[in-house]
């Protein structure tokens, strides 16, 4: 773990706060584990007061540092602009960054950054198995739908959920 004053850094999920985990866990209703972990940069000083941190998984970025928690999937991800903050840019045209009110250590930045390079790398990385999961996914949600067991709008929030729309 990295620590520069009140940030702590790390590449090990076992290494993340309890708290970071506890809130990942409630908000995304992810478990942090090396399987789908990255990073995790967070401030100690405010995790007594709800957290400010950021999470990088192979899948998605979690972040609460500017207010309410925030979930950018990783394959929505368009370019990041690394400034004296850095800002996520999506294919929606969304902007998003991370920490925008607290800066954050120059030399932590390019680390984050990093990070979700890599994880864009292995989303962009191709894997005819997350193809043919998500056709599998799909397709079970499909027959539910065509039975009658879920609507028509859960069956295109899950779709959405899927796909990473």
């Amino acid at each position: 773990m990295e620590k520069r004053g009140q940030y702590r850094y790390t590449k090990d999920a076992n290494e993340v706060h309890d708290k970071v985990k506890t809130l990942t866990m409630k908000y995304a209703g992810i478990s942090l584990d090396q399987s789908n972990f990255i990073s995790a940069l967070w401030i100690e000083n405010f995790l007594s007061k709800g957290g400010v941190f950021l999470v990088v998984t192979k899948t998605a970025i979690y972040d609460n540092s500017n207010g309410p928690f925030e979930q950018i999937n990783i394959n929505t991800i368009n370019s990041i602009e690394n400034v004296l903050q850095f800002t996520i840019n999506t294919t929606s045209g969304k902007s998003f960054t991370p920490f925008k009110t607290v800066f954050i250590d120059k030399n932590i930045r390019p680390l984050i950054v990093g990070d979700i390079n890599e994880a864009l790398s292995k989303t962009n990385a191709p894997d005819n198995s997350s193809a043919t999961s998500q056709a599998d996914e799909l397709s079970k949600f499909k027959v539910l739908l065509d039975n009658g067991t879920i609507t028509q709008e859960d069956y295109d929030k899950k779709k959405k959920q899927i796909l990473g729309i």
